[in-house]
């Protein structure tokens, strides 16, 4: 027969443990629906949104096909004018070619007569020269003389026919030159010559016929002028009846100064038209030449001029082209990111379609939900303050009665309340499960009642399973001190363990606590607290003793059926952690089995802790979905990094439910091993 009390303590334990879950059940319950009813939102807007660039995307679609044919035809009128523009400059610049190859035969071809031209000018500047040696004195002086000397007579002769003017008919005459008499023609002086010398413009006629007329001189007068100037050293070759040339300026100056420049004059005269008449063909050919050069620059220019005009054309298509085709690409990209979007969206929205289904059935159910909470919370809290110290029956027929009386009293709550879901999720459990408590539900039942009642526990545990996983649980508090974390009742260093621990924010385990527990104790259980600025202490034994929230106190006992005073019992949290059957079964298969087939125990270990950690990574997945899809700011679609995240996020949360399916499987295929 087991002794249990239920004390006023124990009823206000359940009210403070009532309004703390409560409150916080409540509080997940509305954090819960804004986030559902947000992320619905957003996903409804979403859908629409989707909807409306379907139709945004097919009016594009029309005005992206327009824009198509506009540019296509715009490029083959761009194509065709290039052509023309490619014709015309293959014209243009044959025209260029051929120009330029005349320029270079013209300028070729003047360079050779620029040569000539350079062998005739020294002739010119010599009678230039000639000229301007003679002075007014020499003309007075032939004016004066009225009997000049044969050589005089002879050099003016000279000087008519050079310019082209009258002379007298030929006839043979007696001539002296130097001392030398011979036949010779006849002079004209006295009927044509003293006319010319009695000219006041006489010099200057003779300089303006070599600046202007020298070009007037033909073969004719130079034969005429011949018997004058021609004189051959080699008497065989000589016809001249004188040993020199008869106007030679050297015995012309002997008789005047006059007539040595105006033989000079002469003479330098006809050396130029010998040299003069080579060029003159030629110059007129490149004057021929370069007319016909020039009309054909000339119309180079207009065919030139024609080729920019067609180039600006081809141009100014260029530009309108380049124009239509921007525009165009901008459609295009436009369309592009209207069609990544949709698909984005389409993609998110069939992968968040079960959370949608899901969601929108739980946003029904929230005020029903927050309703019940009031029941719920009570039978829960019932459960975990008044049914530890009973085993795993008696606390299901008290459970069941705590629900029939929360019915029968018409206090809002469901039919039924499954304690364990509503008070933890599968991944502590699972971690419960690692740290080595059995996966029975009675002891999953404890494990709810030492980590959430508000008061310490006090295990009954004749097995030693309770204090097996409490060490497992705090082992690295545990380790930093072993040998104060772990103590018995009798231990004379207790009170130094309690002030050690309690300061240090670690945990206490007292083992083996028989009927009665220490009175130095109390403080400590009854949390009794005191604050004093920033710093809190507890007063035990007249000492006051820092405290840290993080502390922790568990008492275990190795008796079977302990009798605890009432007040012990209202105080603590007493839990019967005595093995069931089934959890016993399970020990003791996982020891055989250890020993017999290690590595299947070791897989089935390690199978547990995927498992757990899975389960936890898809809780924190759904709820980081949920939340990011609620927190999201303006339109969910025109956030690609949301979109990119969320997509990643299901991705992961359905490659998590697979492998827990998969580890599902695994698991029964082991345990079947197991039985075996």
């Amino acid at each position: 027969r087991e002794h249990v009390y239920v004390t006023p303590k124990s009823f206000l334990c359940l009210i403070d443990f009532y309004k703390q879950l409560y409150q916080i059940k409540y509080e997940e319950i509305n954090v819960q629906e804004r986030s559902v009813n947000v992320g619905l939102q957003k996903l409804k807007e979403a859908s629409e949104f989707v909807e409306k660039l379907k139709v945004q995307l097919k009016e594009q679609e029309v005005v992206l096909k327009a824009e198509e044919k506009k540019t296509t035809a715009l490029l083959d009128k761009v194509m065709i004018e290039k052509g023309k523009a490619d014709k015309k400059a293959e014209v243009v610049n044959g025209q260029k070619a051929d120009c330029q190859a005349e320029a270079d035969k013209i300028n070729a071809e003047k360079a050779d007569a620029q040569v000539e031209l350079d062998k005739a000018l020294p002739f010119l500047h010599d009678a230039e020269s000639a000229c301007n040696s003679i002075t007014k004195k020499d003309i007075v002086e032939i004016k004066a003389n009225r009997k000049p000397l044969d050589i005089i007579k002879l050099t003016f002769d000279g000087l008519l026919i050079l310019q082209n003017k009258k002379v007298v008919d030929v006839k043979m005459e007696e001539k002296s030159i130097n001392k030398v008499s011979a036949a010779f023609i006849a002079d004209s002086y006295e009927d044509y010559s003293s006319k010319e010398v009695s000219d006041m413009n006489f010099l200057a006629n003779i300089l303006d016929f070599a600046a202007n007329e020298k070009d007037n001189i033909n073969d004719e007068t130079c034969e005429l002028l011949d018997p004058y100037l021609r004189y051959d050293p080699d008497p065989t070759k000589n016809w001249s009846p004188f040993p020199a040339k008869v106007l030679e300026p050297e015995l012309a100056g002997k008789a005047s100064g006059a007539a040595a420049g105006l033989c000079k004059f002469v003479g330098a005269m006809v050396q130029y038209h010998g040299a003069a008449k080579i060029v003159k063909p030629k110059m007129d050919a490149l004057k021929i030449a370069e007319a016909r050069l020039a009309k054909a620059m000339s119309e180079l220019a207009a065919a030139e001029a024609e080729l920019n005009a067609v180039l600006a054309e081809v141009a100014e298509l260029d530009a309108e082209l380049a124009k239509a085709q921007a525009a165009m690409k901008q459609l295009q990209d436009s369309a592009a990111a209207m069609q990544r979007q949709m698909d984005a969206a389409n993609k998110l929205l069939s992968g968040l379609s079960g959370e949608n289904a899901r969601w929108t059935e739980d946003s029904k159910n929230f005020a029903l939900r927050r309703k019940r909470l009031v029941g719920d919370v009570g039978c829960v809290c019932a459960f975990v303050v008044y049914c530890g110290p009973f085993n795993s029956e008696f606390r299901d027929k008290l459970y069941a009665q705590f629900l029939a009386d929360t019915q029968k009293k018409q206090v809002p709550g469901h039919q039924k309340v499954e304690q364990v879901s509503f008070l933890v999720d599968q991944g502590t459990v699972g971690e419960w499960a690692l740290e080595g408590l059995p996966s029975d539900e009675l002891s999953i039942q404890n494990a709810i009642m030492v980590t959430r009642s508000s008061r310490y526990p006090l295990m009954v545990d004749p097995q030693g399973q309770a204090n097996r996983w409490i060490k497992s649980r705090e082992k690295h508090r545990i380790q930093q001190n072993p040998q104060m974390c772990i103590t018995m009742l009798s231990s004379k260093t207790l009170k130094d363990q309690i002030e050690f621990t309690m300061g240090e924010g670690l945990c206490l385990v007292i083992e083996n606590v028989e009927n009665e527990v220490d009175p130095m104790l109390d403080p400590v259980i009854d949390k009794a607290v005191i604050k004093k600025g920033k710093n809190l202490y507890i007063c035990v034994s007249d000492q006051n003793m820092d405290y840290k929230e993080k502390f922790s106190l568990y008492m275990t006992s190795r008796l079977p059926n302990p009798h605890f005073s009432p007040e012990l019992s209202a105080k603590m949290c007493v839990i019967d952690f005595t093995v069931t059957l089934k959890g016993l079964e399970q020990q003791l298969l996982g020891r055989l089995i250890s020993m017999e087939q290690k590595s299947l125990e070791d897989t089935l270990v390690a199978l547990e802790e995927d498992v757990t950690n899975n389960t936890k990574s898809l809780q924190l997945l759904d709820k980081q979905l949920l939340e990011r899809l609620s927190n999201s700011q303006g339109n969910l679609l025109e956030d690609t990094e949301l979109i990119e995240v969320l997509a990643n996020t299901k991705a992961k949360a359905k490659e998590v439910e697979g492998k827990l399916k998969e580890a599902d499987d695994r698991k029964i295929e082991i345990n079947e091993k197991r039985e075996q």
